[in-house]
């Protein structure tokens, strides 16, 4: 027929044809490479015959392999297959490439399981993608959790501040523009900002934070973590700071909590016992200077393990707090009130002239404890052994401590709900 060309010259012209195409074209069995086009060297850096060798599933990246295999059923199924996979270039690289895979008929038109696959390098476009992704997502985390403020200050005033500083402290960007940082600082933590002002001129191109109490337009504070770092314009010139404020209220009050619970009572609220040595350390040279004595009251609460046993170590707890609240009600402010055991209050008694004194108010706690207490429908009415110690020069606070401690063991063996005071008998 005129114009159809011999199958010879047809073979020819598809040859000539996949030669020159600069896609990779590979005529395969599941199981062997029959032949690959010239491409593949430019491509991936091999000549056809070591293709030609190769097992075919080594130059697949191995997170692909598995759609690969995959790809081999579905072609038997329809006939062809689309997909992209990972092939490793002679360099060690891994390289994209888009597939397009049809089985080929024999002569006859039967279906083999022989397949012309093409591939077409698209490693710089999905590498492109996944960066302006990547980018995407990173903004977009950026925008999602912008919940700091950040401005540009020169010469230690803000010339411009991001519209975050609203939400962050009710302050509009005009309102802060033009003045400093130190305008809204609590008069407690300008130490602090005059030390970040010093580390900021020593060591000027540093990253450098700090934590502050600022004031915010209802005229309360609320705690910020500051940053600071040299704000590098397009030119490359230094212009004054970059600054970004971050609130951390919740944050300085879990740190707040942690250290309470560390030195402080759960149940009464009282200091604990390594709490109140700290301090305990400094009051006697404090009274000394003042021409007064310290003493100590060391109390225990009786029959509290009855209490327990009897109603509850919750109606235990309720009545340990009565009776601390008791003894806070019953001491001035300046004196110390602790909880140094389960049972064991020790109360610090700061200006007293002498132990006589010491005793008058321990009797005074006594007997403002001794008021009969609801607890689980009946009327309890707690009462404390007292011991008290007057200090002693060279006395420390461990010394100071066992001391009353053995005046209160004293005052128990005495019949309990009394004061006794160290080395005083006790009738």
């Amino acid at each position: 027929m005129y114009g159809e060309a011999s199958p010879e010259p047809e073979q020819r012209l598809f040859r000539l044809l996949a030669e020159a195409s600069r896609d990779l074209m590979v005529l395969a069995r599941p199981d062997r490479v029959e032949w690959v086009s010239p491409s593949v060297g430019e491509l991936l850096g091999y000549s056809p015959e070591e293709i030609l060798v190769a097992d075919p599933l080594s130059l697949v990246h191995p997170d692909d392999r598995l759609r690969v295999i995959e790809s081999r059923a579905i072609l038997r199924r329809d006939g062809a297959d689309e997909g992209r996979a990972r092939l490793l270039h002679r360099d060690g690289d891994w390289r994209w490439f888009e597939s397009r895979a049809r089985l080929v008929p024999d002569d006859d038109g039967r279906v083999t399981d022989r397949f012309l696959s093409t591939w077409r390098d698209i490693d710089e476009h999905v590498r492109a993608v996944e960066a302006l992704t990547e980018s995407e997502r990173r903004y977009r985390l950026l925008v999602e959790n912008a919940h700091d403020a950040v401005a540009h200050a020169r010469d230690g005033r803000f010339v411009w501040v991001s519209p975050t500083v609203e939400d962050l402290s009710g302050w509009r960007p005009e309102q802060v523009i033009g003045r400093t940082v130190g305008e809204f600082v609590h008069p407690d933590d300008f130490a602090g900002l005059a030390d970040l002002q010093t580390r900021r001129r020593e060591d000027p191109d540093a990253l450098l934070g700090a934590q502050f109490r600022l004031r915010n337009a209802l005229g309360t504070y609320n705690w910020v973590e500051l940053r600071v770092r040299p704000f590098v314009d397009v030119d490359g010139t230094t212009d004054g700071n970059a600054v970004s404020l971050r609130l951390i209220d919740g944050e300085v009050a879990a740190r707040q909590a942690l250290e309470r619970r560390a030195r402080y009572d759960e149940v009464t609220g009282l200091m604990n016992r390594t709490e109140l040595l700290e301090r305990l350390g400094e009051l006697p040279r404090r009274a000394r200077r003042s021409g007064t004595e310290l003493a100590v009251l060391f109390c225990d609460v009786d029959g509290l393990k009855v209490v327990n046993d009897t109603y509850g170590h919750l109606a235990g707890d309720l009545v340990l707090r009565s009776v601390a609240d008791r003894v806070v009600s019953a001491v001035r402010t300046d004196d110390l009130v602790a909880r140094i055991g389960g049972d064991e209050l020790l109360v610090v008694l700061v200006g007293v002239h002498d132990l006589d004194q010491a005793v008058e108010v321990a009797e005074k706690l006594r007997a403002s404890v001794s008021r009969p207490l609801a607890v689980d429908g009946a009327a309890l009415v707690p009462s404390l052994s007292i011991g008290v110690a007057l200090a002693l020069p060279g006395d420390g606070p461990e010394v100071l401590l066992a001391r009353a401690d053995a005046a209160m063991y004293a005052a128990k063996r005495a019949g309990r709900d009394r004061v006794a005071a160290a080395g005083d008998p006790v009738d």
